[in-house]
């Protein structure tokens, strides 16, 4: 078994890392220092060889690992101490569970500390059941009913407390964590939709974040089929949110997957739209289904000047000229719901209307009679 492993985990990390047997069933690796983000990543995927099955003596046999990691020179500038605390840390992974891997931290400076703090705790987060969802509830303004909700995923961690997602989302990208918090996401989602059925509400839209991890991958219009069929649910009930800069930043393979998804039945839309470079070439081949405007510009109506009307303006005529239905985000205040009315947007979210909320309290709020604006 150590042979094999051996053989195998040489091969994963290539020529330029030092690859060493301690004693027993402990390896240590020393490779360059490149991001926490980056080093996290590698340790996962490390994690996932080692995983992998082996074939001994005609018995498949499983093993997992614990990774301990610490850093140089934040944690120690002499071998010896970098490897006592590199193993104080594969052995916290170790009381925790195993199969999983942890930093250093005691030694880093205040702003690494945060993000190394963040690494360690997000690599529980699921098995913790520290994740959830609040939904906000879009409005459509010509009628006054909510049309949709967006899913907004919130984290709560034992060791944290809140974690904004501002903060943890982009070192979950930057980790390697991010793909499998996108899968949780959706598929937590979509047993949402299934209950909401089951208690006979009414038809919504449940739009959904897809980060840029996630749209690339080849199998994706198969992993999001595969889950709707799992609960029995049409994809027409999801809209999937891509951001103005994965849209454009490859695209052809963009305007393939898109295609691809809006034909299986998904609605697609642009979100954050203005804050980017945007392609109105592009944004005409995409065909999407709604475009979302940044809330930056939303904030300019509370007290807009011509300019800031015109570029509202512009946006909402640019949607409506592509048969798309604009929504605004980030709706604060009667100012400015009336001039997006003025402007004839087609949707809004916002704090005027609704913070995002817990799916029971989601329930309430459809049903409230008094709801009206």
């Amino acid at each position: 078994v150590l042979q094999s492993l051996s053989a195998r985990i040489c091969n994963f990390m290539g020529e330029d890392i030092m690859v060493a047997r301690l004693q027993g069933d402990r390896f240590a690796f020393i490779t360059p220092y490149t991001s926490t983000g980056a080093i996290n990543k590698s340790s996962h995927d490390l994690l996932k060889v080692i995983s992998e099955p082996l074939t001994i003596n005609d018995e498949l046999i499983v093993v997992t690992a614990s990774v301990g990691v610490s850093l140089f020179p934040m944690d120690g500038k002499e071998f010896e101490p970098l490897l006592q605390m590199a193993e104080s840390a594969m052995f916290e992974v170790k009381r925790q569970g195993r199969n999983n891997a942890l930093f250093y931290a005691e030694e880093m400076n205040k702003s690494g500390l945060r993000q190394l703090q963040i690494i360690n705790a997000l690599n529980y987060a699921l098995e913790n059941n520290e994740l959830y969802l609040v939904f906000q509830p879009q409005i459509d303004i010509a009628s006054g009913a909510v049309v949709a909700v967006e899913v907004l995923l919130r984290w709560h961690s034992e060791t944290l407390g809140n974690v904004s997602p501002a903060e943890f989302i982009p070192i979950a990208e930057s980790s390697g964590r991010i793909s499998e918090i996108d899968d949780w996401v959706f598929e937590n989602t979509v047993k949402t939709i299934r209950q909401w059925q089951d208690d006979n509400m009414p038809a919504m839209t449940f739009a959904i974040n897809l980060s840029a991890t996630k749209f690339v991958k080849k199998q994706l219009l198969g992993d999001l089929i595969s889950v709707l069929q799992t609960y029995s649910i049409e994809p027409e009930c999801i809209e999937l949110e891509l951001t103005e800069t994965i849209a454009i930043g490859n695209p052809q393979f963009a305007l393939s997957t898109i295609t691809k998804l809006r034909e299986a039945g998904f609605k697609m839309s642009i979100d954050d739209f203005g804050t980017g470079y945007s392609s109105m070439n592009y944004l005409k081949d995409f065909a999407l289904d709604k475009l979302k405007i940044d809330k930056s510009f939303i904030d300019d109506l509370e007290n807009p000047s011509d300019a800031d009307k015109a570029i509202v303006k512009a946006m909402i005529d640019l949607a409506s000229a592509l048969n798309m239905e604009s929504i605004a985000e980030g709706v604060e205040s009667e100012q400015q719901l009336n001039i997006l009315k003025e402007l004839e947007c087609s949707q809004v979210q916002g704090y005027y209307f609704s913070k995002p909320l817990p799916i029971t309290v989601l329930y309430e709020f459809v049903e409230s009679p008094s709801f009206s604006r």
